[in-house]
């Protein structure tokens, strides 16, 4: 009878397991907590004259950053370089989620097909120079891709 009722346990931990793996799978992975910085297009849509994108910016680095900066370059459908500029994010506290709107002009979401983070100019944790671009972790949940 103990052999029995331990092969129901074994089986009913692997089902659950599969069950979990089904629902959390590759696909489907929660983001863990990392060292670095997560930024994702989370939306776009037109506003004036272009383009008004959206980005969820994540900072999982131990220290705030100070005068955080992007250097971005906008890539059409076709990866033909559009456009390029620097946007400036201002302070981001340790262990915080912000949303920064970033205004393309003169280039329509509809002709968007990537962003680049080129860089990250004069990126200071807590007044020390950081490799942001190194510890960024870039997402998209639009169709227009975010790359590094």
């Amino acid at each position: 009878m103990h052999a029995y009722k331990l092969g129901c346990l074994v089986a009913a931990l692997t089902l659950a397991a599969g069950l979990a793996n089904a629902q959390t799978g590759p696909g489907n992975a929660p983001k863990t907590a990392s060292s670095g910085l997560a930024v994702e297009i989370n939306k776009a849509e037109p506003y004036k004259n272009g383009c008004r994108v959206f980005l969820v910016i994540r900072n999982d680095i131990a220290a705030r950053i100070d005068n955080a900066q992007m250097d971005l370059v906008i890539f059409n459908k076709d990866g033909i370089l559009s456009e390029r500029f620097v946007v400036d994010l201002g302070r981001i506290r340790k262990a915080k989620t912000i949303i920064a709107p970033i205004d393309v002009d003169g280039t329509k979401c509809d002709d968007m097909g990537s962003i680049l983070v080129n860089d990250m100019p004069n990126c200071k944790a807590d007044q020390a120079d950081v490799d942001c671009v190194e510890r960024l972790d870039v997402s998209s949940r639009h169709r227009i891709q975010l790359r590094k």
